[in-house]
């Protein structure tokens, strides 16, 4: 009798709204960061990346003028070609991978709805995060790049 009322108690205490832990998700951050000036303004960014998550939505690439800013991984954020909202990525990638990817892509100083400042003679510093939209979720950064002086 008294083994069954403990039972009972046992699986009262075990619904009493105790939350079980939700796992995190962890992002993986990119690697093999690269800047290439293309000319004319425009300038190609490539890296690596490997995200198997089921909410990773793609990438967000930031830069910067600042050294202190690069090394403390501050910086503006360059936003979608497309002109969408300021949570998309920067690069949209649709589906997790569980290889390890190339990636590759292009800007110019006229990046759609947003003008992108780079002036001629100025070093800039470049990361890249990997990016989950649901949860608005960013990975560590990558290494940054140091990109030569910026030709026009």
């Amino acid at each position: 009798m008294y083994r069954m009322i403990g039972i009972f108690f046992l699986l009262f205490l075990s619904s009493c709204g105790i939350e079980v832990a939700q796992s995190i998700s962890r992002l993986y951050a990119p690697n093999g960061v690269k800047v290439t000036a293309t000319g004319g303004g425009d300038f190609t960014v490539t890296w690596y990346g490997l995200n198997p998550e089921s909410g990773f939505s793609g990438y967000n690439i930031y830069y910067t003028d600042n050294d202190s800013d690069a090394l403390n991984y501050r910086g503006l954020k360059i936003y979608s070609k497309t002109g969408g909202s300021s949570r998309d990525a920067t690069l949209s990638v649709t589906l997790p991978f569980n290889t390890t990817k190339f990636f590759t892509h292009t800007f110019n100083k006229d990046n759609g709805t947003q003008k992108l400042p780079f002036t001629a003679g100025i070093t800039y510093y470049f990361f890249v995060r990997a990016y989950n939209k649901t949860r608005n979720l960013e990975s560590p950064p990558s290494l940054y790049y140091k990109s030569p002086p910026f030709i026009n």
